[in-house]
């Protein structure tokens, strides 16, 4: 039990660690600070905020991708992929609802739950992706989609991927259609959001849509005009109303908690425009003035007008990072974070992607968005690469031991953060194994002059430690930490053999030529 509770801890240590750098998890940070709501208040304050954003003030969030998906909602014609039309979709690769389903029931769920986000909006957008595509998307192999996809097809869910079995295109129901339909036969909602895949917020999302749609149907509204008033698929909206037909599902959610807050809260549309309704709600449901429902609304508008909607191109997503100089040992909330531009996907991608194995994939995207995130002066961490990826983090450490002549710039080979040899002692390496300063900047992802810096801290301590200094006077010379002293001498006393001396000659000379230049100033 000792070993499940340290698990369970430092899964919710890495959920943690990347939940605060999302948008989301800042706009509820605001919604209580700020505003002075209380936390769980504040949650249905930043969900409703964060709807407006979605389905109104931009058309591509900073999490998403647009990408080339098959023309068409459900394309099975038996030809290539390549051969059929195509159409730009708008993909979701990763959510903060990802990290609420990976600390609730695992990694697994999570990464089911991605794939099939990725399946659905690209059916609302009218496209499907093929087997090939998610596994490109996703990081997952083909045979682990079909082992993950087929329970859910069997039982009845509309989850299209092209090319895919007759039997499993029959008699199909969306997954919020399914929950709902669930729920109101009696079954418990934990259990089926688990076997879903959804979201605590996905789950009351689906039952407020539903009585959005019960209640325009009502007016005698169609499943189109209802859509687009809603920001729903007219399929989803006619699923929607026939499962109201034969349950009487409204009347029955109406006592519920999503029930009693759109019951006495004007909808989106029916001659209002969302930014009228989020005020209305505001100030009906979480009792703020109208001056702060108003602050709340600017403060959105200034989001999407600034951040969400930056320009950039079709495969890159933004993230948040800690800023390259904060130093280690500081809490994280109270870090800098930059926005740093990732490339989602690259054509390059295309060479190393397969059916059957994506670890070549992993480790091609962990070097490019590594590397991307340091030139814009932001650091990832390994739980960052993992949640972007949808891998455990020792994924991210296997492929990393995996490639040791590679130097990751991640927040930990940075800042001295983790166990084991550091990037600098790495660098210090090549150099003495005679690589070029180009190819160690090639091969580590530091600009020059980091390597500079690193190779003449080294120079110092060698020619201090040959001058008979001892580690603890070194440490106060140089400056450095007695960590990072004591890992210099050891480097030293690893090459300090005949085949390493003509490297080891040249720090030499570096050390003299920059005491000398010193002595020479103070004189």
């Amino acid at each position: 039990m000792g070993r499940v509770r340290l698990f369970r801890q430092k899964l919710i240590n890495h959920v943690d660690s990347v939940a605060v750098k999302t948008v989301y998890s800042w706009l509820l940070r605001q919604t209580r600070d700020r505003f002075g709501v209380a936390s769980g208040e504040a949650e249905q304050v930043a969900q409703k905020g964060y709807l407006l954003l979605t389905r109104s003030l931009v058309n591509r969030l900073e999490e998403q991708i647009q990408f080339r998906a098959l023309a068409g909602a459900e394309a099975h014609r038996k030809r290539p992929a390549c051969e059929l039309p195509q159409r730009e979709v708008v993909l979701t690769p990763w959510s903060h609802d990802d990290l609420e389903l990976q600390r609730e029931f695992g990694l697994k769920t999570l990464q089911n739950a991605r794939m099939a986000r990725l399946i659905e909006e690209a059916y609302w957008q009218h496209a499907s992706l093929t087997a090939g595509m998610l596994c490109f998307l996703a990081n997952v192999t083909g045979k682990s989609i079909r082992e993950r996809l087929a329970p859910l097809w069997e039982e009845g869910a509309r989850l299209p991927v092209a090319g895919m079995a007759k039997k499993y295109r029959q008699g199909r129901a969306f997954r919020s259609t399914m929950a709902l339909d669930r729920f109101l036969a009696g079954e418990k909602p934990t259990a089926i959001r688990q076997r879903l895949w959804l979201s605590m917020a996905t789950w009351q999302q689906y039952q407020v849509d539903f009585l959005h749609v019960a209640q325009l149907s009502e007016a005698g509204l169609d499943p189109a005009a209802i859509g687009e008033r809603l920001g729903l698929h007219p399929a989803l909206v006619a699923e929607y109303q026939d499962l109201d037909r034969r349950t009487g599902g409204a009347a029955k959610l109406a006592e519920s908690l999503p029930g009693r807050l759109v019951s006495a809260a004007p909808l989106a549309g029916g001659g209002q425009d969302a930014r009228t309704w989020l005020l209305a709600e505001l100030q009906l449901q979480h009792a703020f003035s109208l001056a702060k429902a108003h602050s709340f609304l600017a403060l959105l508008e200034e989001l999407a007008a600034e951040d969400l909607t930056q320009q950039r191109s079709p495969e890159t997503v933004v993230y948040y990072a800690v800023a390259e100089h904060e130093p280690p040992g500081k809490a994280l909330s109270e870090c800098e974070l930059v926005p740093v531009q990732l490339t989602y996907y690259s054509p390059a991608d295309v060479s190393v992607v397969s059916l059957d194995a994506t670890s070549e994939l992993k480790w091609q995207r962990l070097l490019r968005y590594t590397t991307q995130a340091r030139s814009q002066g932001g650091l990832l961490t390994q739980p960052d690469l993992a949640f972007l990826l949808g891998v455990h983090p020792g994924v991210i450490q296997h492929l990393m031991k995996e490639h040791p002549e590679v130097v990751l710039p991640t927040r930990g080979n940075i800042a001295d953060m983790g166990p084991g040899l550091t990037h600098a002692a790495k660098i210090i390496e090549l150099y003495l194994q005679g690589y070029t300063e180009t190819e160690i900047v090639r091969r580590t992802g530091h600009g020059y002059s980091s390597i500079e810096n690193y190779l003449l801290t080294f120079a110092k301590v060698v020619g201090l430690i040959e001058r008979g200094m001892p580690l603890p006077l070194i440490r106060k010379t140089t400056g450095c930490s007695m960590r990072l002293v004591d890992k210099h001498a050891a480097l030293y006393r690893k090459y300090n053999t005949p085949d390493y001396q003509f490297m080891l000659m040249q720090l030499r000379r570096v050390f003299e030529a920059t005491t000398l230049k010193k002595g020479t100033e103070r004189g």
